[in-house]
Parts: C-alpha cells; sequence; structure tokens
C-alpha cells in the first residue's frame, strides 16, 4: 500500500511542479500547504477512518459477523 501511496504522491509533486515551473521541493510543498491541498497518506487515512466509523455503526449481520473476526 505504502508504495502505491508513493507513486500517488510523486504525481501529485508532479503536477504541482509544473503548475508552478519549479523543481524546488520547498516550493511544492508550500504551495500544496497554502492551496490546503492534504498529502496522499493523508486523504487515504481520512478516508479509511471515515469508512471505519460508518462500517462499525452498521447493523447488518453479515458486516457485524465479520467484525467480530
Amino acid at each position: 500500500m505504502k508504495k502505491y501511496i508513493a507513486s500517488l504522491q510523486f504525481v501529485v509533486n508532479t503536477y504541482f511542479a509544473k503548475i508552478f515551473n519549479t523543481r524546488s521541493k520547498d516550493v511544492i510543498n508550500d504551495c500544496q500547504f497554502y492551496f490546503n491541498c492534504d498529502s496522499v497518506s493523508d486523504c487515504v487515512t481520512k478516508k479509511t477512518n471515515k469508512f471505519l466509523c460508518k462500517y462499525a455503526q452498521v447493523e447488518n449481520v453479515l458486516c457485524v459477523t465479520i467484525c467480530s473476526l
């Protein structure tokens, strides 16, 4: 999973580098920060937590059985 996250982050960084015509990682990180663009790993973590919270609240018998394993 880390390999896929790193690949996606590379794509995001590359687009920011092309948009702002820079190769400086500091400038790219600042642009992502000021444009409120979360890192890919942060997005995946947020989505995973959101899914797990919703999944824990489901009262489906199959989901409850799988969750208890």
